[in-house]
């Protein structure tokens, strides 16, 4: 029998796994389409909004996180960085529709992953107001117990 041939001479099918592929296969696809929603959120932002705020907003990462959802960190460039939380999470809601519609074109699945956004000031940004993030560059770790970003959750 030659390599890489099955019993009857055809290609050697994989025998799925309790995953459905070889081992790490779902995490890999989960982090593919992590990347696929930051460039369409990203793009969405940039090229279609009209509002200076957030064409100012870059995505610093998409993670999976527990069951269909995905954690968006954002990060907030000036002249964002001079409004308010509420002002700026009230932006990114005004613009809720063309975000889902855009991934919804972009990324190609069955069913889009729950979103949940942390906003976080650009770390090179000052601002005096207490109501919001300043200071150090996002990194692991940053979510709803970090004083330092801005939870919201649009899409639930």
């Amino acid at each position: 029998m030659a390599a890489g041939r099955g019993r009857s001479g055809g290609p050697r099918r994989r025998q799925p796994g309790a995953s459905g592929g070889p081992p790490g296969h779902i995490e890999r696809k989960r982090a593919q389409l992590a990347a696929q929603i930051g460039r369409s959120i990203e793009a969405t932002l940039v090229g279609e909004c009209e509002d200076e705020v957030l064409q100012n907003i870059s995505v610093e990462s998409v993670k999976p996180a527990s069951g269909n959802r995905m954690l968006v960190t954002l990060i907030v460039h000036p002249p964002g960085t001079e409004l308010g939380r509420e002002d700026v999470l009230a932006r990114l809601e005004a613009q809720r529709n063309l975000i889902v519609d855009r991934i919804a074109q972009d990324v190609t699945r069955r069913a889009l992953p729950e979103l949940s956004f942390w906003v976080v000031r650009d770390p090179g940004a000052t601002n005096d107001d207490d109501d919001g993030p300043q200071g150090d560059a996002v990194d692991e770790g940053r979510g709803p117990d970090d004083p330092d970003a801005w939870g919201y959750d649009p899409f639930t």
